[in-house]
């Protein structure tokens, strides 16, 4: 029981990290897709 719940605290937050990370990661690619579109039309 106890490394039942000690297995569940130590998922939670690598899948919580994951999934944030994973948010964070969507505007970054956002971004630097405008960039360089934005660049090819300065070019």
């Amino acid at each position: 029981m106890t490394s039942l719940a000690l297995h569940a605290f130590l998922s939670h937050p690598v899948q919580s990290l994951s999934e944030l990370s994973m948010l964070a990661f969507v505007p970054v690619i956002g971004a630097l897709l405008v960039a360089t579109f934005a660049a090819d039309r300065t070019a």
